[in-house]
């Protein structure tokens, strides 16, 4: 499993990834039907092009990727058959060393496991708020990291 920096030919497994993971993260807010391919998403494509991505292989196959935009975590998705496997762990070790002070991100609150992941990092509640979906209301967890300066 080799973590590197994003390049313009992965485009295309990181729209895969994202297209078969997006669905288990909105799970029970949104209809799948109603998530828009990463490649027709303006406001997505947009968040993408202004972070730092960094994508995990494994057997020269893209299995993740992750992102951040200055000290937040804007991306962490992981194909789902390689969930479980310590790849997306591994991302955000690897975002957290390279990162100082305080490291936040946002999660639906009704995702579990992700949920799970960031707390077994360090990852403290900072606040709940409401957030919405493509004009659909959820409860978005805002998460807090204190990396060493």
């Amino acid at each position: 499993m080799e973590l590197r920096p994003f390049e313009s030919e992965d485009w295309g497994a990181v729209c895969e990834i994202y297209d078969c993971s997006k669905p288990d993260e909105l799970r029970g807010v949104v209809e799948p039907g109603a998530i828009l391919p990463l490649d027709a998403d303006p406001a997505m494509k947009a968040l993408f092009r202004d972070s730092r991505i960094v994508v995990t292989e494994n057997a020269g196959r893209i299995i993740g990727f992750a992102g951040n935009r200055d000290s937040f975590i804007t991306w962490l998705f992981v194909h789902p058959a390689s969930r479980r496997k310590g790849v997306a762990t591994a991302m955000v070790r690897q975002l957290l060393g390279q990162l100082e002070g305080t490291v936040t991100l946002n999660v639906m609150k009704g995702n579990i496991a992700a949920l799970a992941l960031y707390q077994s990092l360090g990852f403290a509640l900072e606040r709940e708020f409401p957030g919405n979906f493509q004009g659909i209301p959820c409860t978005v967890a805002r998460l807090r990291h204190e990396t060493a300066a």
